[in-house]
C-alpha cells in the first residue's frame, strides 16, 4: 500500500495539507486517466455513427487522448507545486523533502489506480485481447483504461465510509482554502509572483478565474464560521441554519441592499411546472387558443387537486405536531439539553410548515390558472379572469380528525433529506477542524478560531440529534397509519366475501 507524489512540506501549511488518509495528493493525475476514457468514448461513439468503427478504436482513442492530455496534467501538477513552494517561502517555512512514493499502513486510491493500470498492461500482453491495436497504443491505452477503472473503484471504497456528498463538499472546501492562500500570499505580492516560472503564473491565473466561485462555496453551507479562515461566531440553531437547505425547503437568503429583504426559495414537485405553456413554474404565453388541449389541461387540473389535497393534509398534520411541541417547550422551566433539542426541533418544524403553506399557495394559483384556461377554451373568451386565489389562514383550531390515519409521507421525505444533508456537512466540519488543528499547533493565535469551530460542531451534533428524533417520530407515524389502514381494510374485505 503506497501513496504517490508526496508533496514537499506536507501538512506544514494549508496549501500542502492532505485532504484525508487514503485520498491522492495529486487528483489531477487520476482525473487525467478518467478524462481520457470519457473523451475517447465520445470519439468512439462519433466514429461508430459516422461509419468509421473498427476493432480497438476505443483503446486507440484512449491512448492518443491520454498522450495529448499529459502536457496539460504536467502543467497543472508542476504549476501547483511551484505555487506551494512560493507560499512556503513567503511564510518562511522550510519544507520537508517530497517523495515520489511512500509506504502506508492503510488502503489508498493510489493502490487501486496502480493495480488497475498493472492489470490493464497485463491484459495487453495477451495476444488475443484487444484486437486491432498494436504497439505503444495497445499497452498505454490498456494501462490508462485500467488506471481509470481502478481509481473510480478506489474512490467508491473511500466514499462508502463517509458518503459521496460529504467527500465532494470536503474536497471543494479543501481546494477553496488552498486557492484562497494562493491569492492572499501571491496575487498581491509582486516579488513572489516575479519568482514564479510560466507554469506557476499560468496556474495562478487559472485560480484567480475560479476563486470567485470557490470563495463563495463555504457560504452555501450556512456556517458563518467558515468565512475568512473560519473566523466569525456561529449561529445557535436550525433557525440560523435555514439557509443550509439546498434541496429541502425553505432556503432563506438575506440579501443586502438599500432595504434589507429576505428571499424564500420553495422547492416544488416538477409536475407542477409541467403544464401547457408553463416554463420553470411561470406562464410564457407562447400559445394560442386553438393550440390549447382541454383534455390535457383537465388532467393537469386533476393532478394539481391531488397535490393540493395531499399538501393540505401534510400541513394540518405538521401544524398539529408543532402546536403540541410548543406546549411541551413552554412547560419546561429549566434551560437544559432536552429543552435545547426540543427548541431545535421546533425551529425545523416551523420552517417546514411555512414551506408547505407556500407550496400549497403556489399550487392553488396553478389550479386557478388551469380553470381560467378551460373557460377560455369553452367560451373562446380571452377576457376571462382568474379565480380568486386566497390562501386559507392556518389557525390553531385546525386538526386532522383521526391522527392515526394520516401518513406524513412528504414530511418524512423532507426531514430525511435534511438529516442526510446535515450529517454530510458535519463530516465536512470535522475535516475542517482536523486540518486547522494540524496546521496550527496549540498555543497559536488560532485558539479562538478552533473554539468557534468546536461550537459550530456542537451545534451540528445537536441539530443532527433533533432531526433524528423527529425522523423517528414521523416514521413511526407512517407505520402507525399503515397499520390502521390495514385494519380498516380487513372488515371491508370480509364484507365483500
Amino acid at each position: 500500500m503506497v501513496r504517490l507524489f508526496v508533496p514537499e512540506g506536507e501538512d506544514q501549511h494549508v496549501v500542502t495539507s492532505s485532504y484525508r488518509d487514503g485520498f491522492p495528493t495529486e487528483p489531477s493525475l487520476f482525473a487525467s486517466a478518467t478524462r481520457s476514457c470519457v473523451i475517447a468514448a465520445v470519439m468512439t461513439a462519433a466514429g461508430a455513427l459516422g461509419g468509421a468503427a473498427a476493432p480497438g478504436l476505443f483503446v486507440k482513442c484512449v491512448a492518443i487522448v491520454g498522450l495529448v492530455d499529459l502536457p496539460h496534467t504536467a502543467l497543472l501538477v508542476y504549476g501547483r507545486r511551484e505555487l506551494d513552494s512560493a507560499v512556503l517561502k513567503v511564510d518562511n517555512i522550510t519544507p520537508k523533502p517530497g517523495k515520489l512514493w511512500e509506504r502506508t499502513s492503510f488502503f489508498t486510491v493510489d493502490d487501486a489506480y496502480l493495480s488497475g493500470g498493472a492489470l490493464g498492461a497485463l491484459a495487453a500482453l495477451n495476444p488475443r485481447a484487444l484486437p486491432g491495436v498494436r504497439g505503444w497504443k495497445r499497452f498505454f491505452g490498456a494501462a490508462t483504461i485500467g488506471s481509470a477503472i481502478g481509481a473510480q473503484i478506489g474512490y467508491k471504497v473511500m466514499e462508502a465510509d463517509v458518503g459521496r456528498d460529504a467527500i465532494t463538499r470536503g474536497q471543494k472546501f479543501h481546494w477553496s482554502r488552498r486557492c484562497a492562500q494562493y491569492q492572499e500570499k501571491l496575487a498581491s505580492n509582486e516579488k513572489a509572483r516575479a519568482s514564479l516560472f510560466w507554469p506557476g503564473r499560468t496556474v495562478l491565473a487559472l485560480n484567480a478565474l475560479a476563486s470567485s466561485r470557490l470563495g463563495q462555496f463555504t457560504e452555501r453551507f450556512g456556517y458563518s464560521a467558515f468565512r475568512r479562515q473560519l473566523g466569525s461566531p456561529p449561529g445557535p440553531g436550525h433557525a440560523h441554519n435555514a439557509g443550509e437547505w439546498h434541496t429541502v425547503p425553505p432556503r432563506l437568503a438575506t440579501q443586502q441592499s438599500s432595504q434589507e429583504t429576505i428571499a424564500f426559495t420553495i422547492q416544488l414537485d416538477k409536475s407542477v411546472s409541467n403544464g401547457h405553456d408553463v416554463l420553470k413554474n411561470f406562464r410564457v404565453y407562447r400559445d394560442s387558443l386553438p393550440e390549447k388541449d382541454a383534455e390535457e389541461i383537465q388532467e393537469r387540473l386533476s393532478h394539481l387537486h391531488e397535490l393540493k389535497d395531499k399538501m393540505n393534509s401534510e400541513t394540518k398534520f405538521l401544524w398539529q405536531v408543532l402546536a403540541k411541541k410548543e406546549g411541551q417547550l413552554y412547560d419546561m422551566v429549566e434551560e437544559d439539553y432536552e429543552k435545547d433539542i426540543l427548541r431545535r426541533q421546533l425551529q425545523l418544524l416551523n420552517s417546514m410548515t411555512m414551506a408547505l403553506v407556500q407550496r400549497e399557495s403556489i399550487i392553488t394559483y396553478h389550479i386557478a390558472d388551469a380553470r381560467k384556461q378551460l373557460r377560455q377554451i369553452d367560451r373562446n373568451d380571452t377576457n376571462s379572469h382568474a379565480d380568486p386565489v386566497i390562501a386559507e389562514a392556518l389557525g390553531s383550531e385546525v386538526f386532522i380528525e383521526r391522527e392515526t390515519v394520516h401518513s406524513p409521507d412528504i414530511i418524512v421525505k423532507d426531514v430525511r433529506l435534511h438529516w442526510a444533508n446535515t450529517k454530510d456537512k458535519f463530516a465536512v466540519l470535522q475535516t475542517a477542524l482536523q486540518h486547522h488543528r494540524s496546521n496550527h499547533p496549540k498555543g497559536s493565535d488560532s485558539a479562538d478560531t478552533i473554539k468557534q469551530i468546536d461550537e459550530v460542531i456542537d451545534n451540528s451534533k445537536r441539530n443532527i440529534e433533533a432531526t433524528e428524533r423527529l425522523l423517528k417520530e414521523f416514521e413511526a407515524q407512517v407505520l402507525k397509519a399503515e397499520a390502521t389502514a390495514a385494519k380498516q381494510g380487513e372488515p371491508k374485505a370480509a364484507e365483500q366475501k
